[in-house]
């Protein structure tokens, strides 16, 4: 019995030992593996030589550095926690507000250019079909008189009348009814009393007949893309009108009848057109007055009134307004650049405080807050008074923006955002 106790005494003795070591060992190696992971997870480099790194503290071995203390190296993932690129977003705490629907009396505030008057324009048109033989008129906007040639055409109908002409004068006296109708036909295709007469004192061909103008003013080539609209859809493309003096039509081409060639307009009379957005133009009305002054130039400025409104065409987000002037204002020249305010008496729409739009030249910002920081955002303005703009497009009502956008803006706040970064 005594033997078999001491055996029972050294089993238990032997589990415990062992229950024992098992317990030890267990956090021994939980404790190994946070320092191994954790080893791994420090780095000490130098901030001159990033190339030079190692797991513990220590000083840089450069003798440049002169004994530089090691830097511990942040987690890439906690630096992504803590903060967003300088560049396009910023931490703050600042008073915000939101976009809110709202009729607003507010003056719109257009851009536009000097143009002819193109309710009042001439045609010079062929009233034959043939070929251009000779082309007096050079230059767009060149000056024409009344009286003054524009071009001479050749015919083969009207060659044809003259010979018809001359026969009958041959063969029949000059009062017969048949000489009158010749003479008719001629003056239909474009022959004046003065060359008929030459034709029928020499009875000799012309082979070409003389085209004149009928008007004072300036003469400009007919636009072929504005053949079948209207005289106010001509000024919608002021690029192509003022781009080149330079004719397409040339000697030798042809053209038909009833065809219009040049248009004569007069420069004395210019109009103001104003590209206002689509949005204004429900604001704008036939009368109304318009203040304009010349851009990047002092002046007092002048007064317009509202003539007409050219439709909105396939969704466009601009259209043009004629501007007719009160006075006869000589020193207008066509082309000119012109600002146009236009007071309404109210517009609806989505408006921010002044305050915290950021004007950044070509665009325009506010500081929208989303998740706890403020990030840049692009937006699009419509209507501007002194303490409110309307906004287009950028934001909605529900966004949260800061009031004093300029509170935000670094040195290098706006040296790059999203948006221009796609532009």
């Amino acid at each position: 019995m005594k033997e078999k106790c001491k055996l029972g005494s050294w089993f238990f003795v032997f589990v415990c030992i062992c229950f024992c070591v098992f317990a030890c060992k267990q956090p021994t190696s939980k404790s190994e593996e946070t320092i191994a992971q954790q080893k791994e997870k420090d780095i000490y480099y130098c901030p001159m030589h990033p190339e030079i790194q190692q797991d513990h503290p220590g000083k840089c071995p450069k003798p440049e550095c002169m004994g530089m203390d090691l830097l511990k190296k942040v987690s890439e993932d906690i630096m992504n926690t803590i903060i967003k690129p300088v560049n396009s977003s910023v931490l703050a705490n600042t008073q915000t507000t939101k976009p809110f629907d709202t009729t607003l009396p507010i003056t719109i505030i257009a851009q536009g250019f000097v143009d002819y008057d193109n309710c009042i324009k001439k045609n010079i048109a062929s009233t034959v079909t043939g070929r251009i033989e000779k082309l007096f008129i050079k230059t767009n906007f060149q000056p024409i008189h009344q009286g003054e040639r524009v071009m001479e055409v050749y015919s083969p109908e009207l060659v044809t009348g003259q010979e018809n002409l001359i026969y009958l004068l041959k063969n029949e006296t000059e009062e017969n009814s048949l000489v009158q109708s010749a003479k008719e036909k001629l003056k239909v295709l474009g022959m004046n009393e003065t060359q008929i007469k030459k034709v029928v004192a020499k009875k000799l061909l012309q082979r070409t007949v003389t085209v004149y103008s009928k008007w004072n003013g300036v003469i400009r080539e007919e636009s072929k893309s504005t053949n079948t609209n209207n005289g106010m859809n001509e000024s919608t493309n002021t690029s192509s009108r003022f781009s080149s003096n330079s004719f397409s039509l040339k000697e030798g081409m042809y053209v038909n009848e009833g065809q219009t060639i040049f248009n004569v307009v007069d420069p004395q009379k210019p109009v103001v057109m104003l590209q206002v957005k689509a949005k204004d133009i429900a604001a704008i009305h036939n009368k109304q007055q318009v203040i304009l002054k010349l851009n990047d130039v002092v002046t007092n400025g002048f007064i317009g009134t509202v003539d007409f409104i050219e439709p909105i065409q396939n969704n466009a987000k601009t259209t043009l307004v004629r501007i007719v002037l009160k006075e006869n204002n000589k020193g207008l020249k066509t082309g000119m650049l012109v600002e146009g305010k236009i007071a309404t008496d109210g517009v609806e729409g989505i408006f921010v405080p002044s305050t915290a739009v950021m004007d950044a030249g070509r665009n325009k910002y506010v500081w929208q807050k989303k998740e706890g920081y403020f990030i840049a955002q692009k937006i699009d303005v419509g209507a501007v008074t002194k303490d409110w703009v309307e906004i287009y497009d950028g934001i909605t009502e529900k966004d949260e923006i800061a009031i004093q956008a300029h509170y935000l803006l670094d040195s290098e706040g706006f040296l790059k955002t999203e948006d221009n970064e796609k532009e």
